[in-house]
């Protein structure tokens, strides 16, 4: 599958020490995050063998751009139309920008490309239209339980509303686990992995947005590629950074089958190690 990604090189400029952002740990604080969120999914989907393009928004602060193409991942800078020559077969938007997710999803919707969308954390000032065009149509959407309310409050929507226009739902519950919800089918909270040692929190969002659509590029059941994303997840939280796990990918299946025993999850594991 060709996956394209848009979003920034760096992270979030007005982050404070403070602000701990979506993904809060105990490790270091808001300046060791190493990418913005759409690096860091394409980071994850490098090194989990995927080989995406990501789109980039903004400056690269300190390297970003190098390091990724040496994880897999190839670079352009952002153009009109941003996805000429790419021939995606998915897009992730992962944008802080709500204009440029706007934009970038109208083109989606224009090309008749499948879109999965990880929303910004500021939705605040966006109106409830542009909230409900943000998210509509979406094949997968990735959010936080903040960012659930959020999109809920903005949009008008109920979460009931909002399911019925995105194809997958994922929402993180942080230590609780991911809540995925699809249409038509009873939701299912997969557990996290247990016993993490958190170097870092920030980013594990991002890591389990990449690992769960890696999951779904290798055809794995939804359920099975959200318990690979919530390993990916787990491997980001131990290295201490959103772009420092590449050296253990190679251990996401195997701990995959040690977490979640010889089920589908199993079976799903089995499929990914032959690609990472």
């Amino acid at each position: 599958m060709r996956i394209a990604v848009f979003g920034p090189l760096g992270p979030n400029p007005t982050r404070h020490l403070h602000d701990p952002g979506p993904d809060p740990g105990t490790g270091p604080p808001a300046e060791g995050v190493q990418g913005g969120a759409g690096a860091n999914v394409a980071y994850g989907l490098g090194v989990l063998g995927l080989a995406p393009v990501l789109v980039a928004e903004g400056t690269d602060p300190g390297g970003v751009r190098a390091r990724l193409e040496r994880h897999g991942v190839r670079t352009r800078a952002e153009s009109v139309p941003p996805y000429e020559g790419i021939a995606p077969d998915l897009v992730v938007l992962a944008s802080r920008d709500p204009e440029a997710m706007l934009r970038h999803t109208e083109e989606c919707r224009k090309e008749g490309i499948p879109f999965a969308t990880r929303p910004p954390q500021r939705l605040d000032g966006m109106s409830r239209a542009d909230a409900q065009f943000l998210i509509s149509g979406a094949g997968h959407l990735f959010t936080n339980e903040r960012q659930a309310s959020v999109l809920q409050e903005r949009s008008g929507w109920s979460a009931r509303r909002i399911l019925d226009s995105v194809g997958t739902w994922t929402t993180s519950l942080g230590p609780d686990g991911v809540l995925l919800e699809r249409d038509g089918h009873e939701p299912v909270v997969i557990p996290a992995v247990p016993g993490v040692a958190v170097a870092n929190g920030i980013g594990a969002g991002d890591a389990l947005c990449a690992g769960t659509l890696a999951g779904v590029a290798r055809g794995l059941a939804p359920a099975d590629a959200c318990r690979f994303g919530c390993v990916v997840a787990s491997l980001a939280l131990e290295a201490g950074g959103a772009q420092a796990y590449g050296g253990y990918a190679a251990s996401a299946p195997a701990r995959t089958r040690a977490v979640y025993g010889h089920g589908a999850g199993t079976a799903g594991a089995r499929t990914m190690a032959g690609a990472v």
